[in-house]
């Protein structure tokens, strides 16, 4: 896979992203959007979406296992043991099935309100 166009500001942004998140190793040490938001410089507002570009493209750019969660401590982190990663591909495929289940929801309310389609959708 070839590495991402990075803009100069992104490039040291993800350089820093990656001594940031490389230094929170394990679930318990992980770093909240907001923390690494900050050490970062970044302004962002309360869903860290540019915080979060970042750690997509500093995972990219870098090849770190990094993983992110909800329960207490919030935030990401760089996987440290096999079970760590096992749990991690738990949660992305769960969200998985919720976005397969979400899709198929909408689509027949969608049939449900307007009645069949007179067009089958591309791909």
């Amino acid at each position: 896979m070839a590495l991402e166009k990075l803009s100069p500001k992104e490039q040291l942004l993800a350089r820093k992203a990656k001594d940031v998140l490389v230094a929170h190793k394990g679930k318990a040490n992980a770093i909240s959007a907001r923390d690494l938001s900050k050490h970062l410089g970044i302004k962002d507002g309360d869903t860290f979406i540019n915080t979060r570009t970042i750690i997509d493209k500093t995972i990219r750019r870098y090849q770190l296992p990094i993983a992110a969660h909800t329960s207490t401590p919030a935030g990401y982190y760089l996987i440290k043991s096999a079970d760590e990663l096992y749990e991690y591909m738990g949660t992305l495929e769960s969200r998985k099935i919720q976005i397969e289940d979400k899709k198929a929801l909408v689509f027949k309310n969608y049939i449900d309100y307007y009645g069949e389609l007179d067009v089958q959708p591309d791909g």
